[in-house]
């Protein structure tokens, strides 16, 4: 019995120092592991960055809408969209105000309009009348006959009177000025009124808001002819009519085939180039008397011609008493109060003038004044 109890003792013993000679696991060998598998993912992100690499770049493609409209007054907003949800805005500027013709308001001495997109409405002090006389000649005379009654049309008091002294240039006005010369018909809304007048008595009739100047149509095209009476005339009129504007009127050129082209040292059918030289010095003049703006008659003209509106002249020089001097009126109008001539109803024509030749004709003259800024 001894015996066995030894023997399990001693075998018992045996298992233990076995059991405690056994390697641990090797701490190093579980590290390796876990490195191998951190370079394992790092590998896989490299490929994934290289595949992402090789792929093609995303090119936006924008939708756009207006996400906040404009009005007379408020800038609107234009928003742009791509898929990927990238997006980016632009402003878009206020479309301003579309004024109609200034009208007597309720209130005596008051004028009132409206604006044609938004129905706002202004009010100032004033009334329907203006003063404007020009120091001209028979052009002057073509562009005022109907002036007054179209004013008359939109409710607008719009007297003109016109120095009339047939073929006069600004040479001729200047001796006129310094002789004190009664060489003048005084011409009130295209009509002539009274005996001659000078230039120092037409100038102290009224207090003219206007004063218009040109130079006879031969030597429009040259400036030379222009200085120095057209200085010595403007210093005289802001000397007895200090507070009115001083505008130039831009003469036309001869209708092309004219014997006045050959005259004014033109090809027959250089009308063209004749507008072009009448353009350029009524610029140098403007620009050197400091005038509150020009009246481009001239341009027009090149435009109605341009629109196969022909029938302009009378005498392949002077307008032609139905389109011609209605283009001119509307064209002057628009100029001198800045009314729009779209709606404008006169249509008492010396010379029939269809319905179409009026809409075209309204056209051309609101495109050029919008041109000059009128």
């Amino acid at each position: 019995m001894k015996k066995m109890l030894a023997i399990l003792l001693i075998l018992a013993l045996v298992l233990s120092v076995a059991a405690c000679g056994k390697k641990k696991p090797d701490a190093s060998a579980d590290s390796s592991d876990s490195v191998g598998t951190t370079e394992a993912v790092s590998a896989n992100t490299e490929n994934t960055e290289e595949s992402e690499e090789t792929a093609p770049p995303h090119t936006h493609s924008y939708t756009s809408q207006i996400t906040t409209a404009t009005t007379c007054e408020k800038d609107g907003v234009k928003t742009f969209s791509c898929a990927c949800g990238d997006s980016y805005t632009e402003p878009l500027a206020a479309t301003g105000h579309s004024w109609d013709v200034w009208k007597n308001a309720d209130e005596v001495g008051y004028l009132t309009r409206s604006c044609e997109n938004c129905g706002n409405t202004e009010t100032k002090e004033g009334y329907l009348e203006m003063n404007v006389l020009s120091i001209g000649n028979s052009y002057s005379q073509d562009a005022q006959r109907y002036l007054n009654q179209i004013a008359a049309a939109d409710g607008f008091d719009l007297q003109v009177a016109n120095l009339y002294y047939s073929g006069c240039s600004l040479a001729t006005h200047y001796s006129n000025m310094q002789n004190g010369n009664a060489a003048y018909n005084y011409d009130i809304n295209g009509a002539t009124s009274g005996p001659k007048i000078s230039l120092e008595e037409a100038l102290e009739k009224q207090d003219w808001d206007v004063v218009t100047l040109q130079q006879v149509s031969g030597d429009s095209p040259d400036y030379s002819t222009y200085q120095p009476y057209l200085d010595e005339l403007v210093a005289y009129v802001r000397t007895y009519a200090p507070n009115a504007k001083i505008v130039i009127h831009q003469t036309w050129a001869y209708e092309k085939g004219s014997w006045k082209l050959d005259g004014a040292g033109y090809g027959k059918t250089e009308n063209g180039k004749m507008l072009e030289d009448i353009k350029a010095t009524i610029a140098q003049a403007a620009q050197d008397v400091n005038a509150d703006y020009v009246i481009p008659s001239g341009e027009l003209f090149g435009k109605l011609l341009e629109n196969n509106i022909t029938a302009l002249y009378r005498d392949s020089y002077h307008a032609s008493f139905g389109i011609g001097r209605y283009a001119l009126g509307l064209l002057w109008y628009r100029a001198l109060t800045g009314n729009h001539v779209a709606n404008n109803t006169f249509a008492d024509f010396s010379e029939p003038i269809t319905d179409e030749q009026v809409a075209a004709i309204k056209l051309c003259v609101t495109e050029i004044a919008a041109k000059h800024g009128l």
